[in-house]
């Protein structure tokens, strides 16, 4: 048996496989499976009675795999929504203390009686033993581990009949894996969810990834995982590259031939090859210059295109006999980092640098997910300005590592912290075995894709030597082609150094002068790479609170609401870090619906602040990863949209703070800088500046016109006096000045007592106030009402209503958080939504337009405003 690519034991060949983009009809998903605990089926039953086909299995649930035990159930209807109010914790646990069996019945299409088949399992969490047919093919103690990848070889007259049913039954026991209580000891190298959200109730147990069966050429040499490493010249202007690719040959004998190599618009390579039988060989084809034009590199979307070549590997052997293609696709892109001189981490894409901005990415609870769902998710992060997703400890399959290639997104996949993943004293030779095969998983399937950036190997904690070492000989064995970091957080290693990274929070609610406040270089403030950190809590829309929690519990908040934000057992189950200082700043609410609607206003002032100021000192800052992007299930913390695909105002916040040229207010010294995200210039723009009271009388202006901004930077124009005392406004505003059209524009709101931090007492997650910033004038705004209309701009055809819609202020009131939504025809909120601006900010007599898309739909605009929702 081969595991992950190592040596062959028992006689029986196995090891993992993934390929990215593979175009090849000879590979068939299985996902038509039964479901049964072992509990119900007669204990007198073995393995090599359940796979037989002619079984009866009709009294199991039908399933679709992928699909872990618990996702299985609730499409089953066995359990109703498991995310609304407290139905998770209705689930009992007991049931998955027993083994689980997968069952699937399948035909297999005439070939010759000797042909190779590859049965792939893509994730089996967390132990396996597997039948086909009745044989036994492979044990608990070579299906181990949630992140490795299993190709077991059969062969029709040996394990499969042709012109028959043909039978596949899998017996599945969930791992033990917690980060809690911290004394724990439990060593399943599988899936926790920390502190983010409740235990899955079956620890994500079962086949979570695709299962298929492939039939091998003639030559039955299986081709997989492959690879490229790009050295980009400092012009640009030429490339080398260097494709690597596996093959395995699975019959008894040593196979001679051509490996051939077809790239789009490159040309045919070809390398003689031998092939022993048995363990695979690693192909690496000579070195290829590329020059320009025909060079195409691939970029993050803010630096330049996304750029591919399309490529087939094939094997003919020295009789002709020719294998399966293997079919993918490439980007020419060079990834590096170093440390600046103050020994932060700073990343490099084809020799230029690039600030990091993105978010922590989580996978669904129940490991359910769509490819449409994921595409939409992607258009969010880009459309919020983002240019990185960090991946603690949750996988994505292939087709969201190929989305990220398509968006230009980069990702940063790695160990999660605290659990299994960190117990390393309490390892024995099979974590080790685990650890090691599950890199080499990742590091395989994911080597080909220009989105990944670099792979952390360990987050909150610095593994030990004899750690670290295995994971490095894997990278280096298996090719990995970008940087890796031993760390998330401020460590140095004796092997790799130092990490040149931080992991120093927030985790919660912090005022927005915090992040230019910190200047001793100890906390979260924007200087170096945090590589998780964020003001915190971000509770939801009320129309997702609406879906969540029932009426009679929405209000006053209480465990229904605690329950859905973070682990119970950890620090942040709760609101408890985020209300006060609201309430404090904003004043009380008396509704659910008036508590969210400032919760809107608190998210986005927070979350604009902190990636401003992350922005404003590129590169003194690195990078910044925001914790979170998204949630595993509905909760009021840690997300930039909620898991309704809700945009709220963190989104919002985020997405103006990272508009592609933008004005910036800073609340330490209320001096505006131009933020230039994209890497080409701006001239000829003017920035106005403006102070505004409380009722909307200007106090003070300032303006600077003719400016020219070069590509990636970020610039001090002026300083705008806040002359008066108590609550005031601050409007920026860039406008083109060729065409007088506004390029961006922004609305901030403080107090001239600002708050102020007691840094002596921060710790890991916080730095407490002392005092807040008086912000409760807002509630004497009088309400207002305001007037819109959209325009239809759809071309005919398109999937997605696009609109144009102006909003008028007609009135002598500032209109404050102004929130547009798109409801259906049934009342609904339409998500998701792509809007241009929201939760804006209005003066007196004021007009703005806004465009916004959606799936094609009836709707109606509703428009909301912070003077009408705190009355």
């Amino acid at each position: 048996l081969l595991l992950a690519g190592m040596h062959s034991l028992f006689g029986v060949f196995l090891f993992v496989f993934v390929v990215a983009c593979v175009g090849d009809d000879s590979y068939v998903s299985l996902t038509k499976w039964n479901l049964a605990n072992s509990v119900d089926i007669p204990a007198v039953m073995t393995g090599a009675q359940i796979s037989q086909a002619e079984y009866n299995a009709t009294s199991w649930m039908n399933i679709s795999v992928p699909g872990t035990l618990m996702a299985s159930l609730q499409r089953n209807g066995v359990y109703s929504d498991p995310y609304y109010s407290l139905n998770l914790l209705n689930v009992p646990r007991v049931q998955f203390s027993f083994a689980w069996w997968y069952r699937s019945v399948f035909d297999v299409p005439a070939v010759s009686a000797d042909s190779h088949f590859v049965l792939r399992f893509e994730g089996i969490n967390y132990r396996a033993n597997i039948w086909v047919n009745g044989v036994q093919i492979a044990n608990t103690s070579q299906i181990v581990g949630t992140f490795r990848f299993y190709d077991i070889p059969l062969q029709t007259g040996v394990h499969l009949s042709t012109g028959a049913s043909n039978c596949i039954a899998v017996e599945v026991f969930r791992p033990y894996d917690s980060w809690t209580p911290p004394s724990n000891e439990l060593t399943d190298l599988a899936i926790s969810w920390i502190d983010w959200a409740p235990f899955a109730p079956d620890g994500n147990a079962g086949l979570w990834r695709n299962v298929s069966l492939r039939a091998l050429g003639a030559t039955s040499v299986d081709l997989r995982y492959p690879s490229i490493t790009s050295k980009v010249a400092v012009d640009q202007q030429s490339a080398n590259i260097e494709i690597l690719v596996e093959a395995q040959n699975y019959l008894p004998s040593t196979v001679t031939g051509t490996m051939y190599l077809d790239i789009e618009g490159l040309g045919l390579f070809n390398k003689t090859v031998s092939l022993p039988s048995g363990n695979y060989q690693r192909i690496q084809f000579d070195s290829i210059q590329v020059e320009a034009p025909k060079l195409r590199l691939w970029w993050p979307w803010q630096m330049g295109s996304q750029e591919f070549y399309d490529f087939t590997v094939s094997f003919v052997d020295s009789k002709g006999m020719k294998s399966n293609i293997l079919s993918s696709r490439f980007g020419i892109r060079e990834a590096t980092s170093k440390l600046t001189e103050r020994g932060d981490r700073l990343f490099y894409i084809n020799g230029q640098p690039i600030l990091i901005r993105g978010g922590g990415w989580s996978s669904d609870l129940l490991l359910r997910y769509t490819p449409e769902r994921q595409r939409l998710e992607m258009e969010y992060i880009r459309s919020m300005g983002l240019n990185a997703i960090r991946m603690e400890g949750k996988m994505e399959d292939n087709h969201f590592y190929s989305l990220a290639d398509e968006f230009g997104i980069l990702l940063m996949p790695g160990w999660a912290c605290c659990d299994a993943w960190q117990h390393w004293s309490a390892w024995g030779d099979e974590q080790y075995l685990v650890a090691r095969e599950s890199l080499r998983s990742e590091v395989k399937r994911t080597r080909i894709h220009p989105s990944v950036l670099v792979f952390l190997y360990s987050s909150d904690e610095l593994p030990p030597v004899s750690v670290e070492s295995e994971y490095l000989a894997v990278f280096a064995e298996e090719h990995w082609p970008n940087p890796t970091l031993n760390s998330a957080a401020q460590v140095t290693s004796s092997i790799t150094g130092p990490s040149g990274v931080k992991m120093s929070g927030p985790y919660v609610w912090e005022p927005p002068n915090y992040w230019l406040e910190d200047k001793n270089f100890k906390f979260g403030g924007a200087f170096g790479f945090l590589t998780e950190g964020g003001p915190g809590a971000s509770p939801m829309v009320i129309e997702s609170l609406q879906r969540t929690i029932p009426h009679d519990d929405m209000w006053p908040i209480n465990f229904h609401w605690d329950y859905h934000c973070g682990n119970q057992q950890g620090l942040f189950g709760s609101l408890d870090y985020f209300t006060p200082p609201m309430y404090a700043r904003y004043g009380e609410a008396n509704s659910a619906r008036e508590y969210l609607y400032k919760a809107q206003v608190a998210a986005y002032e927070s979350h604009r602040a902190m990636f401003e100021a992350y922005s404003r000192n590129k590169y003194t800052s690195t990078g910044l990863i925001h914790w979170m992007l998204n949630n595993p299930w509905p909760a009021m913390i840690w997300h930039m949209y909620d898991y309704y695909l809700n945009p709220g105002g963190a989104f919002f916040g985020i997405k103006k703070a990272l508009s592609p040229v933008h004005a910036v207010y800073s609340y330490t010294d209320s001096s505006v800088w131009i933020i230039n995200s994209m890497y080409t210039g701006v001239e000829n723009i003017n920035l106005y500046a403006e102070v505004y009271a409380l009722n909307g009388t200007k106090l003070n202006q300032k303006s600077q016109t003719q400016i020219s901004i070069t590509g990636d930077s970020s610039t001090n124009i002026l300083t705008i006096p806040i002359e008066t005392e108590g609550f005031f406004f601050v409007s920026l505003k860039l406008v083109n000045n060729s065409n007088s059209q506004t390029i961006d524009d922004s609305v901030y709101w403080y107090n001239s007592v600002p708050d102020v931090l007691d840094w002596m007492d921060s710790n890991f997650y916080l730095t407490p106030c002392s005092s807040y910033a008086d912000l409760s004038a807002l509630e004497s705004l009088s309400p207002i009402t305001l007037t819109s209309y959209c325009v239809d701009v759809s071309s005919e055809g398109d999937e997605r209503t696009k609109l144009r819609c102006t909003i008028d202020n007609p009135t002598t009131t500032v209109a404050f958080f102004i929130h547009l939504r798109m409801m259906s025809n049934d009342g609904s909120v339409i998500a998701p939504i792509f809007w241009e601006d929201n939760m804006f900010t209005m003066f007196p007599n004021s007009s703005k337009t806004v465009e916004v898309s959606f799936p094609a739909q009836p709707w109606t605009l509703n428009v909301t405003l912070y003077n009408n929702e705190t009355e």
